[in-house]
């Protein structure tokens, strides 16, 4: 019996190595087969998920700790919109002393909640749309590729057409800048509208 792939000839050698005699264990390898491949499927379900949802949880994480970095600049910000009259260093001596470091990062859970939404929404969004426009643009690209083939071929034998031999990949493909710049309105659009 031949098998394809990793996961089900590992549980064909398993089965057959421990002769089906263990307590749990499946008495036929088909069985085994049939279970590993399963799990197979099962895990390839997860990791398409992950694929999509990838593009959301980085832009969460980005926004995240950029705010983590901009959070005590806004501090200051709110501080001297306040009617602080010190300088600098010494707004940042009499935060640290009257609040400890945490006074510095003030307000952080409502900047992270906005992130939560906003920023995982835009940047995910964003990337979404860019792969989309760049299947759209390979497929054209593609197109014209090939009508440029059947067009060269046409001065030939008759009957004898050219193939294209050629595959344009759609990760190489890159968006003009007009392109990329609708993309990132419409998901700063999209963001707003979800985050706010």
């Amino acid at each position: 019996m031949t098998t394809t792939g990793t996961a089900p000839a590992a549980a064909l050698k398993a089965a057959s190595s421990s002769g089906g005699e263990r307590r749990g264990a499946p008495k036929d390898a088909g069985a085994t087969i049939a279970g590993a491949a399963r799990r197979q499927r099962q895990g390839s379900g997860l990791l398409e998920a992950w694929h999509k949802a990838r593009p959301f949880v980085n832009g969460w994480v980005a926004g995240s700790t950029a705010l983590l970095a901009v959070q005590p600049a806004d501090v200051f910000k709110m501080r001297y919109q306040m009617g602080s009259k010190l300088g600098f260093a010494a707004l940042g001596k009499q935060i640290v002393g009257e609040e400890g470091v945490r006074g510095l990062y003030k307000g952080l859970d409502a900047g992270l909640a906005r992130q939560l939404t906003y920023g995982m929404t835009r940047l995910g969004v964003f990337k979404t749309l860019t792969e989309k426009a760049k299947k759209i643009k390979a497929r054209r690209m593609q197109e014209d590729l090939d009508r440029n083939v059947q067009s060269s071929s046409r001065g030939r034998k008759r009957g004898k057409r050219a193939k294209n031999q050629t595959k344009v990949d759609a990760a190489a493909v890159q968006l003009d800048l007009w392109q990329k710049s609708v993309c990132a309105l419409a998901a700063g659009a999209i963001g707003a509208l979800v985050g706010n």
